[in-house]
């Protein structure tokens, strides 16, 4: 993973999993060299939390990113798909991304019996869908051993904008 964002670093959290019995779904907060894992242990007994952690861990990567590679991508995305201002920034990529490595795909490879594409992957419609619009061609990056400075980004851009015009059209 680190190798795909071009970034020397190694990620270990130990996680603390924290009752939070008002929400519905899990989430994590890294602190530090912990990862704060709250869940529900009633409504999740069988539910171990591994992709969230693995969600938590592409953002700690994304972060490490060079500041000039993380704004070559950011223009070079934004250049084609201008959704500035429309969306929560890490939402425009870094949460989809981290929602396809963390989630979509660590599921696919590691507990493939519960890997359903059209599962809810995110509680918001922009992350969760461009997420799965993203998945084929980042997967395809990825096996390809290629990094997410290798023309990934234009592929991308290309779908946003795809995505943004037909929901303008759909709004007429």
């Amino acid at each position: 993973m680190a190798d795909f964002y071009n970034v020397k670093v190694d990620v270990t959290y130990t996680v603390i999993y924290v009752w939070w019995p008002p929400l519905n779904r899990t989430n994590a907060s890294p602190t530090g060299k912990y990862l704060v894992m709250r869940y529900n242990p009633v409504k999740h007994s069988k539910y171990d939390g591994s992709d969230i952690v693995m969600h938590e861990i592409v953002h700690t990567i994304s972060a490490k990113q060079s500041l000039k590679q993380k704004q070559i991508l950011t223009k070079e995305f934004l250049n084609k798909c201008n959704i500035n201002g429309k969306i929560k920034r890490l939402r425009i990529l870094e949460e989809p991304l981290a929602v396809v490595f963390g989630q979509m795909l660590f599921i696919k490879q590691f507990i493939p019996n519960k890997f359903r594409f059209d599962s809810n992957w995110y509680s918001k419609p922009w992350v969760r869908m461009f997420a799965k619009l993203s998945m084929p061609i980042v997967e395809e990056t990825f096996k390809a051993g290629k990094s997410i400075t290798d023309k990934l980004i234009p592929r991308l851009s290309k779908i946003c904008a795809e995505a943004v015009r037909v929901s303008t059209q759909l709004a007429k």
